[in-house]
């Protein structure tokens, strides 16, 4: 029932009798007062969503797949993402330390293996480069969508084969 309605209503009990002029103009007043709304807020000062940190941590592991675009962002575009907010959460921090540490890891064992490969091209077929190749790219892509998935859930997962060049938690914040 409309508001105009409730009015009308009220103004027929008026011209029975069964309320007052008074008790006429209050219930009136106490329904048009109801009808007010609050006036809108400037665009921007509304209040946002609050801040997901698993998104954002999970975010900062499936970053690391800027790499197949552009080879380089798979270890930069992890690295502004956990830069950007890692005093903030103390559990980006920990996340981003722990892709910083796969991503170092995975570039040592593709420049150990590319090295070891372009040595012994002679005694190795083209093919053994391929299949180690994809292997290595096959576990990344495991840990990376597994590390994400275990992040997005709150989570923390360090990767089993990364080695810890930044350790994991500092000591410094509660």
């Amino acid at each position: 029932m409309s508001v105009a309605d409730e009015i009308d209503k009220l103004n027929a009990l008026r011209q029975t009798g069964a309320i007052s002029e008074d008790e006429y103009q209050s219930a009136k007043t106490t329904l048009l007062e109801q009808l007010e709304t609050p006036p809108l807020e400037p665009l921007g000062t509304a209040a946002a969503e609050p801040f997901d940190v698993n998104t954002w941590v999970m975010w900062v592991h499936f970053s690391h797949f800027c790499g197949l675009v552009v080879p380089v962002l798979g270890f930069v575009v992890p690295y502004i993402l956990w830069q950007l907010k890692k005093d903030e959460y103390q559990l980006i921090d920990i996340h981003g330390r722990i892709v910083m540490n796969w991503c170092i890891t995975l570039i040592i064992v593709l420049l150990v293996t590319g090295t070891a490969i372009a040595l012994l091209n002679k005694m190795l077929e083209t093919q053994y480069f391929v299949y180690l190749t994809s292997a290595i790219y096959l576990v990344d892509l495991l840990f990376t969508v597994m590390g994400g998935l275990k992040a997005q859930k709150g989570e923390i997962w360090s990767y089993p084969l990364a080695i810890k060049f930044l350790p994991e938690a500092r000591g410094r914040r509660p």
